[in-house]
């Protein structure tokens, strides 16, 4: 695989590692092209490149992970590796509601407050915890009758009640847009207007009111359905009032492989906010 690498890969590989990546195995070059290649690398990934047994490359990863070569993100299956320093978008980057920081509850620890006491943002972040006795009742505008914090702290609610919900950022149908995405991304129909709701659910009208299809006439449609934006597996399953477990196995697993349909975040294939769009 290595001869066939652009020259431009293997020039840059040497120019940041020197000579330790001359002294690499054929193996652990493999690796570290495909990760500056395609920007991450997985087990998986490197046994399709390879005939390499197994336990080598299971070996290998940590190995250039622990000497400096890679970094890696995720567990167990989810895991992939990626040069360091490289920014390698995943689905915590593109849901942030999904991590810790945003999740449908956020204590907010306010000095101001008391050493006990944080501010509680619910899932409708328009309404704090009656808990916050230093803070006003009214929360709906948080410049108000907030005197007694900062101005830092201010703004810091005020970004967090942005980013929970989740307004900004949304296209004139309500996909979700993300710099770190190239298509628009349909993460839960209920966010999208209901003009918009109808145009897919006209494409899918024969999967909505069929139970059974014929396996083609359903790729067909969720070709349609995934083209000009990513959408999530379980938007997707909605629209086709299927079970999603179902759409998976039947139908997009085969077809991601097929190269029919592209990943969003294909270093995490499993993951549950993987979304789809189709190849164009």
């Amino acid at each position: 695989m290595i001869d066939f690498v652009s020259e431009t890969i293997k020039r840059d590989l040497n120019d940041r590692f020197g000579d330790k990546f001359k002294e690499l195995s054929e193996l652990e070059k493999i690796i570290l092209v495909s990760a500056a290649s395609e920007g991450w690398v997985t087990h998986e990934r490197v046994a399709q490149l390879t005939t390499t047994h197994s336990r080598d490359i299971t070996i290998a990863l940590p190995r250039l992970e622990r000497n400096g070569f890679l970094e890696s993100k995720g567990m167990q299956r989810e895991k992939f590796y990626h040069l360091p320093g490289v920014n390698v978008v995943t689905p915590d980057l593109i849901f942030p509601e999904t991590s810790p920081v945003t999740s449908s509850e956020k204590d907010i620890k306010i000095s101001k407050l008391g050493e006990n006491q944080v501010v509680k943002f619910s899932s409708d972040t328009n309404n704090l915890s009656s808990d916050t006795n230093n803070l006003s009742s009214d929360t709906n505008d948080l410049s108000s009758d907030t005197n007694g914090l900062s101005s830092d702290t201010k703004e810091h609610l005020k970004e967090v009640r942005k980013c929970s919900n989740g307004m900004p950022d949304r296209d004139q149908h309500g996909r979700l847009i993300s710099g770190s995405l190239r298509l628009p991304i349909i993460d839960n129909i209920n966010n999208l207007t209901p003009e918009y709701q109808q145009v897919l659910f006209g494409i899918a009208s024969d999967a909505r009111q069929k139970q059974r299809m014929a396996k083609d006439t359903m790729q067909s449609l969720i070709v349609r359905l995934c083209a000009e934006h990513f959408i999530t597996l379980n938007a997707l399953a909605k629209v086709l009032k299927r079970k999603p477990d179902a759409v998976r196995q039947q139908y997009l697993s085969a077809m991601v492989k097929s190269g029919v349909l592209l990943l969003a975040f294909p270093q995490t294939p499993t993951h549950e906010k993987q979304a789809y769009t189709s190849r164009t």
